[in-house]
């Protein structure tokens, strides 16, 4: 039986994959879920103050003598240190894309120069402040999810470790893909959603799994260049802009399994595709399109700290934080899921359930101050 150590902000949806294949899972992330705690042989918080991944916590979780090498899966929150990467690595397997790789990615002017060398349409992005061409989004090189993500001010200063690039309007299109280092195979697209928070950053707000669109096969072409350029393998993503003419521009690369490979048909076993192509050289055949949309969204605390209360969750939920858990206000609180035959039938039921969601821990809020 296959034994990993998984480690991400968020180890839940790569823990439960794993598992359903069978393997024995060992988890470090953020949060300690309950549903995540469910399925893992044996887990560890290692949460800094700011909410993301402590470089000595991990370690030093890591180098506790059951999980000595055990060959390691990561997720989102390693991309910002290709160093935390190569120490965790270090004396055992890794399943994906190595710490050179993540430097390459995770560097924008390497990245985009990439983009531009193999011909890949993408908005322009600058490294110095700029007073004009906007509307402009300021982004953090090796991050991941939207809370880096804000709007630019013509003229400031430029932080550290950040550049810019140009807002295009019309809808994020999330494609996940199988790389095996010199081939890939698109598995699923999933249209994405976002809100922007009253701090000005933006927050995901959800995904809904949608057919493949008009122009798919230059974004399938894209991956293949991708993965070529980069030397990637296993399961990562692609997030485009689809404008309403109809253009395609990517707009950056994560190169890791990302919230999208989840969502689609067959998703409790991403897992496997990873390995299989990460590890084995293997491309899945090519996906057949889904009869139904699946959809997904993310109930967040909005203005104050929640305390949580719920100690039985409904079985649409997950990422389920254990009873007296305290959620900082502009944290997740979990994820909610519903399906339908239309994408707006299955972001309609997502939006209710999230609601639901809202009002019951509300409610117990109130009982309990």
């Amino acid at each position: 039986m296959a034994e990993f150590l998984i480690c991400a902000r968020s180890a839940r949806a790569l823990a439960v994959s794993a598992s359903a294949s069978g393997a024995t899972v060992h988890a470090l992330d953020c949060f300690g879920d309950t549903d995540l705690r469910a399925v893992a042989a044996s887990w560890q918080r290692v949460a800094g103050a700011d909410g993301e991944l402590d470089e000595a916590a991990v370690l030093a979780a890591a180098a506790a003598p059951v999980l000595r090498g055990k060959p390691l899966i990561y997720g989102g929150g390693l991309e910002r240190s290709p160093a935390l990467l190569e120490a965790l690595a270090h004396g055992r397997a890794l399943v994906g894309n190595g710490a050179q790789v993540l430097r390459r990615v995770c560097d924008a002017r390497v990245f985009f120069a990439t983009l531009d060398t193999l011909g890949i349409a993408c908005p322009a992005v600058r490294f110095e402040p700029v007073h004009a061409g906007g509307p402009w989004l300021v982004k953090r090189e090796g991050a991941a999810g939207g809370a880096h993500v804000r709007c630019y001010r013509s003229g400031d200063p430029l932080p550290a470790g950040c550049y810019l690039q140009r807002q295009v309007r019309g809808q994020v299109l999330s494609a996940s893909f199988v790389a095996t280092g010199t081939g890939a195979r698109v598995v699923g697209y999933a249209q994405a959603f976002s809100v922007q928070s009253r701090a000005g950053t933006f927050w995901h707000a959800g995904l809904v799994s949608v057919p493949p669109p008009r122009g798919s096969e230059i974004i399938e072409r894209w991956a293949k260049q991708l993965a070529r350029a980069f030397g990637l393998r296993g399961l990562n993503g692609i997030d485009c802009m689809i404008a309403p003419s109809g253009r395609i521009t990517l707009l950056e690369l994560n190169p890791r399994p990302g919230a999208s490979a989840f969502l689609l048909p067959g998703g409790e076993m991403a897992v496997a595709l990873h390995v299989a192509a990460a590890a084995d050289g293997r491309l899945p055949d090519a996906p057949v399109p889904p009869r139904r949309c699946h959809a997904s969204g993310v109930v967040y605390a909005l203005d104050a700290p929640v305390s949580i209360g719920l100690s039985a969750w409904p079985g649409w939920t997950a990422d389920r934080p254990a009873p007296g858990t305290r959620i900082e206000a502009g944290q997740p609180i979990c994820t909610v899921y519903a399906s339908g035959p239309t994408m707006h039938r299955a972001m309609a039921d997502v939006r209710r359930r999230a609601a639901l969601i809202d009002d019951r821990i509300n409610l117990l809020k109130g009982k309990t101050e």
